[in-house]
């Protein structure tokens, strides 16, 4: 669950980071529209998600309407011949999804195992999750 809320707020931040980039180009009549329909765009999502998987649901269909509006920042960005230097972005975010992948493996081959251990040699497997 904590995994899954960082990675929604990654996406929330780089939208941020993307709006700050129409206000500079002195947008801001066009952001305002975009900013409400991006907004009811991710309550959408997020009501889907809670109303039919619970809160995980909502987290994941969250973090889809962020992807979303990401994607569709790139393109209104570049319709507004806004030059972005992409590059480092995804660098920044395939770094991060390698880590988050790798910390993931580790913790379902090798923590739960150390994890169960423990808990059976102090007898306390009523604790175990």
């Amino acid at each position: 669950m904590v995994k899954l809320s960082l990675i929604s707020i990654i996406f929330n931040i780089q939208d941020s980071f993307l709006e700050s980039f129409l206000i500079a180009s002195y947008r801001v009549k066009i952001l305002s529209i975009i900013v409400l329909v991006f907004g009811l765009l991710q309550l959408i999502f997020f009501a889907i998600g809670l109303i039919f998987l619970g809160i995980i649901g909502s987290v994941i269909f969250l973090t889809f309407s962020h992807i979303i509006t990401l994607i569709i920042y790139t393109i209104i960005l570049n319709k507004f011949n806004i030059k972005l230097k992409i590059k480092k972005p995804i660098l920044i975010f395939s770094i991060f999804f390698i880590s988050l992948l790798c910390t993931l493996i580790l913790e379902t081959i090798i923590l739960k195992e150390v994890y169960l251990s423990i808990l059976t040699e102090l007898n306390l497997l009523t604790f175990q999750v």
